[in-house]
């Protein structure tokens, strides 16, 4: 299941609705415009606690799901902490397939 999640991430990367570098996310909260925050399960706590307060501030969904490493390979990318969904069909798709892996 957690292998669908991560193709999914990376398909929406693709198409250009997930974003994944720091200040990109930070900025992009900042203004509104994201749907679904995702942090790793091994993100650090202030790293944690900083993307989640701006998400919580604008009310964006916020789950946590994977590991750093997985996370970076499924968007070509080296370790990432988190990402930020920026397209609601692709946010509700992956939230739902997170909280299904939880039953």
């Amino acid at each position: 299941m957690d292998e669908s999640i991560y193709r999914l991430i990376g398909l929406a990367f693709r198409a250009g609705k997930v974003l994944t570098g720091h200040d990109e996310i930070i900025r992009t909260l900042k203004e509104g415009k994201g749907r679904l925050l995702i942090v790793t399960e091994d993100i650090s706590g202030k790293a944690r606690k900083e993307y989640v307060s701006f998400a919580e501030e604008r009310e964006v969904g916020i789950k946590e799901f994977g590991l750093k490493e997985k996370l970076g390979h499924a968007v070509g990318k080296t370790a990432r902490p988190a990402v930020l969904v920026t397209e609601a069909g692709f946010a509700n798709t992956i939230s739902s397939k997170i909280e299904q892996r939880r039953i």
